[in-house]
């Protein structure tokens, strides 16, 4: 694993340019092999992936689609959104 570079791996090797936000072990984490660091710490079990790689690499978190899971965000009444402004819910005053 090169250091500083902050590029997915996995789309890398495909000839894409995408910046990397997960560090994802090859070898995933379990209670059986959480204190074993070999696992948990090695640049061998490590690599750098983007959301959608990362949510290929855990269809049983993300679900089968592969589709990038939301991100919230607050607006400015403190309201839960969806970060591109998609509201989580409407205010029933706001109808009235």
């Amino acid at each position: 694993m090169r250091l500083g570079q902050g590029l997915c791996e996995r789309c890398l090797r495909r000839g894409i340019l995408k910046q990397a936000e997960i560090v994802h072990h090859k070898v995933h984490l379990s209670p059986q092999n959480i204190d074993n660091p070999k696992i948990t710490l090695d640049f061998a079990n490590l690599e750098r992936v983007c959301r959608d790689c990362h949510a290929e690499c855990h269809p049983e978190i993300y679900g089968e689609s592969h589709t990038r899971a939301p991100r919230w965000a607050f607006d400015a009444d403190g309201n839960m959104v969806v970060a591109d402004g998609e509201a989580l819910h409407e205010d029933p005053e706001d109808s009235r």
